[in-house]
């Protein structure tokens, strides 16, 4: 009889639990094996724990729940009924009760490796870093060369700013593991934010084969174009979010400079802006089916690094604007703004996508008091719907941030580009609006948690963004403390103010 043992999101295999089992790279428990229950003889209950988790494979996971949940309530002592029902806990989302299952579950069994790393998993998505990483390290003293652990402990390093240790780690699992992508993936983001800038793009390839990257591959044959391969004819598409667009659309113009005819398939929204701000640029709908025989390569704009940014000095050579806002939209906006002599200072304050994207966020109430005074006008960039959130603010502090009348900040980028080019300044935490400010030109201070994602950097390494000439950094010095960045946000706009007087 199978034990109904739960898959290991952070050991063995290498994914986590954020997709359901209808998504590619699915968490679903891996294949039961053989072995005797904790405290129960061949039993009912560890019959039913089996029957469950089989139930979970095939990616039922409502029922799967309720069975779990009958077994709990009944006060059964099986590990994995604790175990798989931490799992479902956190698969939709409920990181409390998943702590609490999958603790129980660790109190019946202790010092189990699978266990440990599953547990280590739900804190970190409650923010709880140290004790996660804690427990991986526990783990790893059981399964030392284990690829999995080690990469999620790479992880874990790098998301508390130790990018040295967490790269070792990665290292580590590729020893044991060449093929293991996900090390291979992690390595490359900490190469990228320790600036080893042509070792990082190559293993960035690896991304394609990872669990956690959602992109699938541009079917088809058509090879992959190298700035080497003279062709008339290249078709380059995104595979990210719409803000690793906008960042990997800087190299759109050298890309222009080497081939003679340019088809973009990425964010239709992106359209409108890039079609004013590079006119030799063609576009094909990202929904419409492939047709081959336009184009002699293809290229993924995630891949373009791997050819035109091998070292920092390619960064720095090509940090100027090169996106163009509409300006009668913006001519529109700016007057409806009617600053009356203030500065305009857009602000955009939320993360809702990203994965820890509380770590990214900052509240309202904080960004808004740093910024607020007579002479400046705050006026909400922040993707998504804020009115209530504008109106409690108002309500609690009787700080006005005004919301431009027609401007839909998620679903119209031309729009929201024309807007932040009416702004004066913009401060933002590092989302999409960042990404579009800087390409705009616009001046922006980004606010930047501890450890930032690769795009950044890494903690210490100043101020200066490696691709936007008008973006300052200003970095967390502790995790979720706002204090410095803010701090010294407050102060340059007090010189800013300033200087506009003067």
């Amino acid at each position: 009889m199978g034990s109904g043992r739960a898959m290991t999101p952070a050991g063995r295999t290498t994914g986590g639990f954020g997709k359901p089992s209808s998504a590619k790279g699915a968490g679903v428990p891996r294949k039961q094996r053989a072995g005797g229950v904790l405290g129960l003889s061949a039993s009912l209950d560890a019959r039913r724990v089996d029957q469950a988790t089989k139930l979970l494979q095939r990616g039922l996971h409502e029922q799967a729940e309720q069975e779990f949940l009958a077994l709990v309530s009944e006060g059964s002592s099986h590990p994995w009924a604790h175990a798989n029902l931490g799992t479902l806990c956190l698969l939709r989302g409920d990181s409390a009760a998943a702590v609490g299952h999958l603790q129980r579950a660790l109190d019946l069994r202790p010092d189990d490796p699978d266990l440990l790393a599953n547990l280590a998993v739900a804190l970190r998505s409650q923010g709880r870093l140290e004790e996660a990483l804690a427990l991986f390290r526990q783990a790893l003293g059981h399964r030392p060369e284990d690829p999995g652990l080690l990469t999620q402990l790479g992880n874990i390093l790098q998301e508390l700013g130790d990018a040295e240790e967490g790269n070792a780690c990665f290292q580590q699992a590729i020893a044991a593991d060449p093929y293991h992508a996900d090390a291979q993936w992690g390595l490359a983001l900490g190469l990228l934010r320790c600036g080893q800038f042509e070792e990082a793009w190559q293993k960035y390839e690896w991304r394609w084969l990872t669990r956690s990257f959602r992109a699938d591959h541009l079917p088809g044959t058509l090879p992959e174009w190298t700035p080497e391969r003279a062709v008339q004819r290249l078709l380059v598409w995104g595979e990210q979010g719409v803000g690793d667009q906008i960042l990997f659309a800087t190299m759109l113009r050298e890309v222009l400079d080497l081939v003679p005819a340019v088809t973009l398939r990425a964010d239709p929204r992106l359209q409108p802006l890039l079609q004013r701000s590079l006119p030799a640029l063609r576009f094909s709908d990202p929904l419409a089916p492939l047709e081959e025989s336009a184009w002699e390569a293809q290229i993924a704009m995630g891949s373009l690094g791997r050819h035109l940014r091998r070292q920092l000095g390619d960064f720095l050579a090509h940090r100027a604007p090169f996106l163009q806002a509409d300006p009668q939209r913006n001519k529109t906006l700016r007057e409806q703004l009617a600053p009356g002599g203030r500065l305009v200072c857009g602000i955009s304050w939320a993360s809702r996508g990203a994965d820890l994207a509380w770590r990214k966020s900052i509240p309202l109430a904080e960004l808004a008091a740093a910024l607020h005074g007579p002479d400046v006008l705050l006026v909400s960039l922040q993707y998504g719907p804020v009115t209530d959130d504008l109106q409690a603010l108002r309500k609690a502090t009787g700080i006005e941030v005004v919301e431009a009348e027609g401007v839909d900040t998620l679903n119209n980028l031309d729009d929201l580009a024309a807007l932040i080019t009416a702004c004066d300044l913009v401060v933002s935490i590092s989302n999409t609006t960042v990404h579009l400010a800087g390409a705009l030109g616009t001046p922006t201070w980004a606010l930047l948690e501890d450890a930032p994602s690769w795009r950044w950097g890494q903690r210490g390494d100043g101020e200066i963004s490696h691709w936007y000439a008008s973006v300052r950094l200003f970095r967390q010095d502790r995790s979720d403390d706002w204090t410095r960045p803010l701090d010294q946000v407050r102060g340059e706009l007090a010189a800013l103010l300033a200087r506009r007087v003067g």
